[in-house]
């Protein structure tokens, strides 16, 4: 089962994707609190541990929703930005 951690909550500069047990195609996708998609990216990991390193410097202090889509399965979580 595939496990995901964020780091740090709260993110100042950059957010710290780390996902376990995976292999294969994803897409991250982050949204602001109006629903307004402010990062995506698509990839394929044929490693079992995948770091992805957002930047958040240029986005407003806030509240964050994350979403991880791979082959028939979805993770989703929040965090905040400082």
């Amino acid at each position: 089962v595939m496990e995901v951690t964020v780091f740090p909550n709260p993110v100042s500069t950059e957010a710290h994707f780390v996902l376990k047990n995976f292999s294969g195609k994803m897409t991250l996708e982050l949204f602001n609190t109006a629903g307004q998609l402010v990062f995506s990216n698509k990839r394929e990991s044929s490693q079992s541990i995948t770091e992805l390193r957002i930047p958040m410097q240029n986005e407003p202090s806030g509240l964050y929703f994350w979403k991880i889509s791979t082959s028939g399965q979805v993770f989703s979580g929040k965090f905040m930005k400082q």
